[in-house]
């Protein structure tokens, strides 16, 4: 099993949109993956709300199990990933993410 975590940055304002809006909007279509996406085993996503002026802090995280690498990159090529990515394009700053075995 492996553990994918990612952490993002958003923008103060984007596509028309403030941040906590954005957040709001991916949060929401991260939470639908899960059972559209069978290559995830766990899938929890989270919007930051404590110390966010900290030049530390993140806005949101997606804290994810796969079975196996090959789950990732299917996970990662599949059209709702590819969707939310195109919509995270426009609003976020900064990602970072870790994968690690179980």
């Amino acid at each position: 099993m492996i553990k994918h975590i990612v952490m993002m940055k958003f923008l103060d304002e984007a596509d028309g949109r403030a941040k906590a809006e954005n957040l709001k909007i991916a949060k929401s279509i991260i939470d639908n993956f899960a059972p559209k996406i069978a290559e995830i085993k766990e899938m929890k996503c989270g919007i930051n709300f404590y110390n966010l002026d900290s030049p530390k802090a993140f806005d949101i995280v997606i804290d994810s199990v796969f079975e196996t690498v090959e789950d990732i990159e299917t996970y990662r090529i599949h059209p709702l990933h590819q969707e939310l990515v195109d919509f995270l394009n426009k609003v976020r700053d900064t990602t970072y993410y870790v994968d690690y075995k179980l």
